[in-house]
C-alpha cells in the first residue's frame, strides 16, 4: 500500500508540474478538481514542488490563481558525458569556495547529475569535494607568466581527475623546458585564477605540481589508480597557497 501511494503521488507531482508548464491561468479549485485531490493536498503538493526549484507564485485569496513564474523558461537539458562532468567539478568548487549565492541549492543539483550516472561512478561523484583544494590568490610574480587562454590539456585533466585515470601529459616548466610525464591527478588546487594539477608523478615515484596552463598536451590513460594519503599532496602546496 504505501509503495502504491508514494508511486501515485509522484505522478500527482509530475501531472501538477505539467499543468502549470502548459501556462494556463488556473485557480487552485480548478488544479484541485484536474487532479482530483483536496486543496490541503494541493497545498502540500505546491510546497513540495517549490522545494524541488520549480518556481510557483499563488495570488491570496480562494479564488486565486496559480502559475509558474512569468519568466520561468527552463526545459529539460541534455548533458553529455563530459558536460555532467564539468557541471559536478564547478559545484564542488562552489561549494569549496563557500558561495552563499550557490550553496542553497548545490547538494540538490549534485545529487540530480550524480543520479543520471551509473552506480559504479558514484561514490567518485561523492569524493569530488575534498580532492578540491582552494589556496591564497596568486601572486603578481606567478601571474605575470600566466596564459589564461592556454587550456589545451584541460578537458582531458578534468575527465581524467573524475574517472581516476592516469594521464600522458607534455608539459613546459618555469624555464621552458618540454617534458613527457605519466602521472595520477589525485587533487586540484585553485591558486586564483590559476589552477594547479597535484599528481603523483609515475616516472618520479613522488608528487609533483603541474600549472594547468602549462600544460601543453594531455592524453588519458586506460589504467586505473587508487587515492593516496591526502597529506602527502597538501604538504606539496606550501608555497602555493594554503589549502582550505
Amino acid at each position: 500500500m504505501p509503495r502504491h501511494s508514494d508511486s501515485a503521488r509522484l505522478q500527482r507531482l509530475d501531472d501538477l508540474a505539467t499543468l502549470l508548464r502548459l501556462g494556463d491561468h488556473r485557480t487552485a479549485d480548478e488544479l484541485a478538481e484536474a487532479l482530483r485531490v483536496s486543496r490541503r493536498t494541493l497545498s502540500r503538493d505546491i510546497a513540495l514542488l517549490r522545494e524541488r526549484g520549480l518556481p510557483i507564485e499563488a495570488d491570496v485569496g480562494r479564488g486565486g490563481g496559480v502559475r509558474l513564474h512569468r519568466r520561468w523558461s527552463v526545459d529539460a537539458i541534455t548533458l553529455d558525458y563530459r558536460d555532467a562532468i564539468d557541471v559536478l567539478l564547478s559545484v564542488s568548487i562552489a561549494e569549496r569556495l563557500g558561495s552563499a549565492l550557490f550553496l542553497k541549492r548545490s547538494r540538490s543539483i549534485r545529487n540530480r547529475i550524480a543520479a543520471a550516472f551509473a552506480p559504479a561512478h558514484r561514490n567518485r561523484i561523492r569524493s569530488l569535494r575534498r580532492r578540491i583544494l582552494i589556496g591564497d590568490a596568486a601572486s603578481q610574480r606567478v601571474l605575470a607568466t600566466y596564459r589564461p587562454g592556454a587550456t589545451a590539456g584541460a578537458d582531458a585533466v578534468n575527465e581524467a581527475f573524475f574517472e581516476l585515470r592516469r594521464i600522458d601529459i607534455v608539459y613546459i616548466d618555469e624555464h621552458g623546458r618540454r617534458t613527457a610525464r605519466k602521472v595520477e591527478p589525485q587533487f586540484l588546487l585553485l591558486s586564483w585564477p590559476i589552477w594547479y594539477l597535484l599528481a603523483w608523478d609515475e616516472l618520479r615515484h613522488g608528487v609533483r605540481t603541474f600549472r594547468i596552463d602549462r600544460i601543453q598536451q594531455a592524453t588519458i590513460d586506460s589504467t586505473a589508480f587508487a587515492l593516496r594519503d591526502e597529506q602527502l599532496f597538501v604538504a606539496a602546496v606550501e608555497g602555493i597557497g594554503q589549502p582550505l
